[in-house]
């Protein structure tokens, strides 16, 4: 399997960028780059969430496992790899359906004003919601 950090100087190499600026484009120190491409660093989270932010049409899977094609707009083709290859098999081709209940967010939510115990959890019913935590931009955060 190949490392993260090939798919890295892979999608820069598709992008045309320089790692300063792939760096700039997505937010993040020079350096970072540098360590992550000389595979001393590896990608955090919030590395990867800037950078598929700034790509949308990057796919993420490919980038986090190799997986699929680089983009997610399968017009788009990449030259340099193979279109036959397993590694393309993609579930965007797949007759896979996937269930999402679309519960409202109100009941989510929603709680006894005579009783502070929060409502049973309409997603799975056996469960119900013991505590939420709010994590502000100033990070702060508060429990309730």
């Amino acid at each position: 399997m190949e490392a993260i950090e090939t798919r890295l100087k892979q999608f820069m190499q598709m992008e045309d960028l320089s790692p300063a600026k792939f760096a700039d484009s997505i937010g993040i120190q020079r350096s970072g780059i540098s360590h992550l491409l000389a595979g001393r660093n590896k990608p955090s989270f919030d590395f990867i969430t800037k950078m598929l932010a700034a790509y949308p049409d990057l796919n993420a899977d490919w980038l986090l496992t190799g997986k699929g094609k680089p983009y997610k707009n399968s017009a788009q083709i990449v030259p340099s790899l193979p279109e036959n290859d397993t590694l393309f098999n993609s579930a965007e081709n797949s007759d896979e359906t996937f269930y999402t209940p679309e519960v409202p967010e109100s009941e989510l939510f929603e709680t006894d004003e005579t009783n502070p115990q929060p409502s049973e959890n309409p997603i799975f019913p056996k469960r119900s919601i013991v505590r939420v935590t709010i994590f502000y931009s100033d990070g702060t955060y508060e429990e309730k």
